[in-house]
């Protein structure tokens, strides 16, 4: 065999291992990739709020990291859509933290402690609510190394990362990028019988807080 042979046979070889793990990429409708039909299969299971009239209640305990302090509470979440929902939060020794309610708009506060600045509380409802959202749609989803990752922009330009599971499909993390050097990060740990997310992550560097969420059905 000749030389330019052996060298031909080099190159492929190279491109061969460069192609080891392809990025796959999925457009236009989910019902093109069995990938995509599990991950919305698994979204479908998230509660639907037309299913619960008088709003789902979640009971939960919480943990706040904020200001160098470290809380532990109780709470309701009642929750009637992703940006309609009402948490009451109820501190160890029995004072409400805060009882809000989210709308689409800002978060009324009806309830805090005294000393706690309600914009706090506010920034707190408008990051939650974050945590709600489902993807628009499944178009662009793409496997990156041992993840389905999906980008998306919403109106308010945030850029949202969804990371899901290639095994369920069940999301597993969302990274909004809010700002410059300002990113939320959400962390989807558990999910019940239901197929609801059953504990949540939500850390905000910039805003120096986080906040862990399990609930208890």
């Amino acid at each position: 065999m000749n030389r330019c042979f052996y060298i031909t046979l080099l190159l492929s070889l190279m491109l061969a291992g460069c192609n080891f793990a392809p990025t796959r990429r999925f457009y236009g409708p989910i019902e093109n990739s069995p990938e995509a039909m599990k991950v919305a299969a698994a979204l479908d299971q998230w509660p639907d709020p037309a299913d619960f009239p008088d709003g789902l209640h979640r009971h939960f305990f919480t943990t706040i990291h904020a200001g160098g302090k470290r809380t532990t509470a109780t709470g309701i979440l009642r929750y009637y859509g992703e940006h309609d929902f009402r948490i009451t939060v109820i501190t160890e020794l029995g004072a409400v933290l805060f009882d809000a309610r989210s709308s689409t708009d800002d978060a009324t506060v009806y309830r805090s402690l005294p000393g706690l600045d309600t914009s706090i509380v506010q920034t707190l409802f408008s990051d939650l609510s974050q945590s709600f959202i489902e993807p628009s749609s499944l178009e662009g989803l793409e496997l990156r190394k041992t993840q389905w990752v999906l980008h998306q922009t919403d109106t308010r330009r945030f850029k949202h990362t969804f990371e899901f599971n290639p095994d369920d499909g069940r999301l597993q993390t969302q990274n909004v990028s809010m700002g410059l050097f300002d990113t939320l990060q959400i962390a989807y740990k558990h999910y019940n019988v239901h197929g609801w997310p059953d504990e949540l992550q939500i850390s905000r560097p910039a805003r120096l807080y986080a906040i862990s969420i399990s609930f208890d059905d």
